[in-house]
């Protein structure tokens, strides 16, 4: 897989050709190894994100499959690396990654929530049937509250908000974001804490926690219309609301039309397919649009952080991708990503449908 389309590892399709009772069997498959070097290897290695992998394909995602009758993602075999992952090749079953710089449309981002509505779903009934199973993959990694790398990841955090607010202030009137940007960046770490944070009241899931276009793999019919989905890549579930799922995919794969025209009409979508799974697997549990709104109202700055610390990244060039700034120490660390040509043209519209997205929702709540 090229730089600037996979983080934080390295993945490898491997051919196996083998004889089973006199017959000659070809089986792909995908090799998944976490990458060694600076920090971002320590980093891996500490916070162990692949052993909360491993146990995300091997318990929890058959889990789901048992109570769903539907497989949300690959099947993982045995592998005899500590610190490596063997995953069936969905290719081989016609599933397909979109182009991340095309962005989605409607019908992809509607199959999309309506899938992520059954896994949430699923993740209530296992909590339920299993709180010690869930609670075991649910440790957070990316703003943790405490913890051996808190001080790196905040600078990474106030720095990426600083240098989004400096880019937007040269760029034609943008001026104005780039102060609402910079009058953030003071509290910003303290509110991404609280949001990973489980709920103290209302619905709870267990979020996949990276869920953009290239970690969804799509199947197509013969009319080139989606019939499948099937989500990959959960070294970062945390245990909390189902709008950070939300807003993270939307924000970072969904296309301008979708976020300008259809950003709602999506959420009534995921609402009406979470509640109705959730009564299909016979949870007591629901999740009302009055909390779903006060939700997104409460906890928009997790698109502003999708937008400011991870689209640099999705949107960069092969050439301009270095792993050794995934979790960065300097605050130069994501200059090249941000002068990337793709994110530079996104950026002032991203932005622009953000602020203008958290007015009607403050309207409407």
């Amino acid at each position: 897989v090229a730089p600037g389309n996979n983080f934080a590892s390295h993945l490898y399709r491997v051919k196996v050709h083998y004889i089973d009772k006199n017959f000659e069997k070809h089986l792909s498959l995908i090799v998944k190894v976490p990458s060694t070097k600076g920090f971002l290897g320590e980093f891996l290695e500490v916070m162990d994100l692949f052993g909360k992998e491993r146990k995300m394909y091997d318990t929890i995602l058959p889990n789901f499959k048992e109570n769903l009758r539907k497989e949300l993602g690959p099947k993982s075999l045995y592998c005899p690396l500590r610190k490596g992952l063997v995953l069936q090749d969905l290719t081989e079953e016609g599933y397909k990654m979109c182009n991340k710089w095309t962005r989605l449309d409607f019908h992809h981002c509607e199959f999309v929530v309506k899938t992520i509505a059954k896994y949430h779903a699923a993740s209530v009934l296992c909590f339920n049937n299993d709180t010690k199973l869930v609670e075991s993959v649910c440790d957070e990694v990316v703003y943790p509250d405490g913890g051996p790398y808190e001080k790196e990841l905040k600078v990474w955090v106030e720095s990426a908000l600083d240098n989004i607010a400096k880019k937007l202030n040269i760029i034609n009137d943008c001026k104005l974001y780039a102060d609402f940007i910079s009058g953030k960046i003071d509290q910003m770490w303290d509110s991404a804490k609280s949001m990973c944070k489980r709920k103290l009241t209302g619905l709870n899931v267990l979020n996949h926690g990276d869920l953009w276009a290239n970690n969804v793999l799509f199947k197509y019919n013969s009319f080139n219309e989606v019939e499948d989905v099937k989500f990959i890549d959960f070294p970062i579930a945390r245990f909390t609301s189902p709008v950070l799922d939300l807003m993270y995919f939307l924000w970072m794969s969904a296309s301008e039309r979708v976020l300008r025209d259809r950003h709602e009409e999506l959420y009534n979508i995921y609402l009406l397919n979470l509640n109705y799974n959730l009564q299909r697997l016979g949870c007591v549990e629901r999740m009302s649009r009055g909390e779903l709104l006060q939700d997104l109202c409460s906890l928009s700055d997790w698109a502003l952080l999708s937008i400011c610390l991870f689209i640099p990244k999705v949107m960069s060039e092969p050439e301009d991708y270095n792993m050794d700034v995934e979790v960065g120490k300097t605050k130069e660390c994501f200059q090249k990503l941000l002068n990337g040509k793709s994110f530079t043209e996104l950026l002032p519209v991203l932005v622009k449908l953000f602020v203008d997205w958290t007015q009607r929702l403050k309207e409407i709540v």
